[in-house]
């Protein structure tokens, strides 16, 4: 996939297979039946280890796209 973010808060839930979940400062496999959560906007790379399948959950926070952003310098 690259490495990326979303400017809202995830999981990442296997439901079949191994994937490899790279973050800046560790790398996580996750097993099937296994679930990750990421905070807001954390940079990450999502790689499938054998044939999986996965579901990403997007907890979109309000507000305007500047309102998010504040928010986000607030909390770092």
């Amino acid at each position: 996939m690259g490495t990326h973010h979303v400017d809202a808060r995830i999981s990442i839930h296997a439901i079949e297979g191994r994937i490899r979940v790279r973050l800046a400062e560790e790398v996580l496999e996750v097993s099937s039946g296994e679930l990750v959560t990421l905070d807001y906007a954390r940079p990450h790379d999502v790689e499938a280890i054998e044939e999986s399948a996965f579901l990403i959950s997007i907890s979109w926070p309000g507000g305007t796209k500047e309102e998010r952003h504040a928010w986000k310098q607030n909390i770092s």
